[in-house]
């Protein structure tokens, strides 16, 4: 039957499932918009009905895709892009929906993106009213929702298949890189490579075709490129995975004419051979069949490697040990199947330790950007220094953030300034790295504002930057964001409030606007129920909704229960909702007020957290104090 798997695409509990699945991958997007989640999940219900509607009637299209130019190295970033929320919630109802028929010819040796083999199919789907609840726990979308296995599952095997092919006299590895491989999928070609494997669903071709055209970038000429599809997401990561399956095809044919293995992840291609002149062939296939799909590979990094006693070119190339070592103690870390004690001095062991890999470097103190596998050791170390509550790390964390400007250090320092608030280097090296030449890169100041909230204390320089942001108008919608919400954690006199209000209806960007509400959150009587008419009332549909919200959780306390039992689970909601905490200090709701005041009452009680923030909270149960006497 022709678009039966449409219909199913955009049923209510499949839409649902797209929310879920969604909604679990957006806190490492490249910038996680959370307060217009809150408020697309205070009316989840209607937001999914108005959605199927859109789609049954044929009158549903794709929002612009908003790009942020992450950071590689010092002297180049590769194009990060926001998936707008119901777009991405419909594209994983459709990769859902197609994933199993689209496999269905999928090459054994690909390992990432593969479906469960035995897909759960729990409490969710028996219970018909649970997918429509807005918020479910990560474990669970993960094993009843997500169709494919998790790639730290699937990147070991991988692995491992890499070592026993070494182990099984495959000598000569074929190596390479295809250059900017999202940024250069061309859209017919996946769009043919989509029909054909869904050859009775021309509306989801159709639909899919239509969005990614809608996201390609304009040349200076003003046509659309009819390449590329964003980054981030896992719903781009299916079709990247689908768009080298004719090389997968063509691989299959050579090895069996040939003494060849061939497996993928992603496009990361790795063809053994057991001799040169076999090799010399794949690597000339290699490049013709991805020619054909209109990539490139870099010539610079297409070599031929060789295993030898005396020279081990492909382990080098490819292992460190120190990287199998962090990933053992991972998984005993998971199945808490190590001493705390024990771990920390296994982390300190292996960051000194020698690195059997000859190209890779020692991890403690080192200097970066390295190799890469020196540097995804490097990050293992870190991210389980910080699991661990190990600060040890912290010194060459702050030499990396100097000279590294690839987002995952910046999230590592994230992270780093949730768990170690009251460092006493942290803010003082915000500012350094800030003021410096080596700053040069909008995304990564973002990011390192972001951080700065989270910490006990802020220095002076901070507070004075993310004003400036403000004042000047920064061109990078996210570090503006992130200048608002910094600028959350403090109290401000009337001129600053007065230029957050003239800068707000100067805004364009709808993204941003709801974020002036961290600092306007303070003002009280007339100018705050102003300002929060003004989202009401927004012709904007991404401001309206943020101005529902906030009238909700005023006049509304079974919503406002449930957003501060959200809120005050931990200190980092707390910082990144004060702003509207603030804004509820300030309600003629006596009901209202009552409940925030015994939630910060009750917060306060507990011993510790950090300095700026108690500070913060105990102003805001004073206000509300003084409201009582």
């Amino acid at each position: 039957m022709a678009d039966a798997l449409w219909k199913k695409a955009i049923e209510q509990k499949s839409l649902e499932a797209g929310w879920h699945l969604t909604r679990s991958e957006l806190r490492a997007d490249f910038f996680n918009d959370f307060y217009y989640q809150q408020a697309f999940a205070n009316f989840l219900a209607p937001q999914i009905s108005e959605l199927q509607r859109a789609l049954a009637a044929g009158t549903y299209s794709p929002r612009p895709l908003r790009a942020t130019p992450v950071p590689k190295s010092h002297l180049s970033t590769r194009p990060g892009s926001v998936i707008p929320l119901r777009d991405r919630i419909l594209l994983w109802s459709v990769v859902r929906t197609i994933a199993e028929q689209v496999y269905s010819t999928l090459n054994s040796k690909v390992y990432s993106y593969n479906l469960k083999e035995h897909p759960k199919q729990g409490e969710l789907f028996r219970e018909s009213d649970v997918l429509s609840l807005p918020f479910l726990k990560k474990k669970d979308i993960s094993a009843e929702l997500d169709p494919f296995e998790a790639w730290y599952n699937l990147w070991p095997d991988f692995e491992d298949r890499t070592k026993e092919a070494i182990g099984e006299g495959y000598k000569f590895l074929v190596v390479s890189d295809i250059a900017a491989y999202f940024e250069n999928i061309n859209l017919e070609i996946l769009s043919h490579q989509l029909m054909v494997h869904l050859k009775n669903e021309p509306k989801i071709c159709n639909l899919l075709h239509d969005i990614f055209r809608n996201w390609t970038t304009r040349t200076h000429t003003g046509t659309k490129a009819q390449r590329g599809i964003p980054q981030g997401s896992g719903v781009c990561g299916f079709f990247g995975n689908i768009y080298l399956m004719p090389v997968d095809e063509a691989f299959q044919e050579f090895s069996e004419q040939n003494s060849c293995l061939y497996i993928r992840y992603m496009d990361d291609v790795r063809i053994f051979c057991k001799d040169v002149t076999t090799a010399r062939k794949a690597a000339f296939l290699l490049e013709d069949e991805t020619r054909a799909l209109h990539l490139n590979l870099q010539s610079a990094k297409t070599k031929i490697l060789e295993e030898k006693p005396s020279d081990k070119q492909i382990t080098n190339y490819l292992f460190d040990d120190r990287v199998d070592e962090l990933v053992a103690l991972r998984e005993a870390l998971d199945k808490k199947g190590i001493e705390p004690k024990n771990l920390k001095l296994r982390l300190s062991e292996i960051s000194r330790k020698t690195p059997a890999n000859p190209e890779s470097k020692k991890l403690h103190r080192v200097k970066g950007p390295t190799n890469n596998l020196t540097d995804r050791a490097l990050r293992l170390w870190m991210n389980l220094c910080i699991e661990s509550d190990d600060p040890t790390y912290i010194e060459t964390l702050l030499q990396h953030i100097r000279t590294n400007p690839d987002q995952r250090i910046s999230r590592i320092f994230l992270n780093t300034c949730k768990t170690f608030p009251r460092h006493s280097k942290l803010g003082n090296n915000i500012v350094s790295f800030l003021n410096s030449e080596a700053n040069i890169h909008l995304q990564q100041e973002a990011e390192l504002l972001r951080a700065a909230r989270y910490l006990s204390a802020v220095p002076d320089d901070l507070w004075k930057r993310a004003l400036s942001h403000v004042r000047v108008g920064t061109k990078d919608f996210g570090l503006r964001s992130q200048s608002l919400l910094l600028l959350g954690m403090r109290s401000h006199s009337n001129s600053v409030l007065d230029l957050a209000r003239r800068k707000l209806s100067d805004e364009k960007d709808i993204i941003v606007q709801p974020y002036y509400m961290a600092v306007l959150g303070q003002l009280d009587g007339e100018d705050r129920q102003d300002i929060s008419q003004s989202f009401l009332r927004s012709a904007n549909q991404h401001c309206h909704e943020f101005g529902i919200l906030l009238t909700d959780l005023d006049s509304n306390i079974g919503v406002l229960k449930g957003w501060l039992d959200f809120v005050m689970r931990n200190d980092d909601r707390i910082c990144d909702w004060q702003g509207v905490l603030w804004y509820l200090a300030g309600s003629q709701n006596a009901e209202t007020t009552a409940e925030v005041h015994f939630r910060i009452v009750q917060r306060l009680k507990s011993a510790g957290g950090r300095t700026m923030l108690r500070v913060r909270l105990a102003a805001i149960r004073n206000k509300l104090s003084a409201r009582f006497a």
